[in-house]
């Protein structure tokens, strides 16, 4: 089960050792997250018009961000090709 916060950070709970994982964070507020499991990424919309990609496999990985709107962005979905 992944899990997200508006401050930012996406956690992932491992049902067998029954603790979460933090497998990314962003430095703006976070309206909203979506998973692209073809590409192991978290993607994170944000309060500023900024979607993000993080690799969730990459525990110090920086997220590339896009500015795709002045205003905040809601929702996102990954399109797999």
């Amino acid at each position: 089960m992944y899990t997200s916060a508006y401050e930012g950070v996406v956690r992932c709970w491992d049902v067998c050792s029954q603790q979460f994982t933090q497998v990314a964070s962003f430095d703006n507020f976070l309206c909203y997250t979506g998973l692209d499991w073809q590409r192991s990424a978290v993607i994170g919309c944000h309060g500023d018009g900024v979607v993000s990609f993080a690799d969730w496999r990459q525990t110090d990985s920086q997220a590339r961000q896009y500015q795709l709107h002045e205003k905040k962005v809601t929702h996102v979905d990954a399109i797999l090709r």
